[in-house]
């Protein structure tokens, strides 16, 4: 390139803002990704302490009885549906007939 030419004066009319705001985004994209790594091992942190220190942890007996009651909760519930789609079931059979 011959001195005084204009491509060098573009080259840095293009490169130095393009510079300026690469730094800028770097410095920006580090601090938040550096705050964001920060965040996930406190978070980690956190749950184990919570889980080691404030959880209460049932007792096997506490553990039976609460499966025996959601065990008969489901059964119960099975039965009244299953009640609802019988009944619905044979509702709509009487109607169809009627109209065959």
């Amino acid at each position: 390139v011959a001195y005084g030419s204009p491509k060098p004066l573009i080259w840095v009319r293009i490169l130095v803002p393009v510079q300026r705001k690469f730094a800028i985004f770097s410095k920006i994209y580090l601090r938040t990704n550096s705050n964001i790594m920060n965040k996930i091992g406190n978070y980690f942190r956190d749950s184990y302490l919570e889980l080691q220190e404030k959880v209460t942890w049932p007792t096997w007996a506490n553990l039976q009885q609460s499966t025996v009651i959601v065990l008969v909760a489901t059964v119960i519930i099975t039965a009244l549906v299953w009640a609802m789609d019988f009944s619905s079931n044979q509702l709509l059979k009487l109607i169809y007939s009627l109209f065959k």
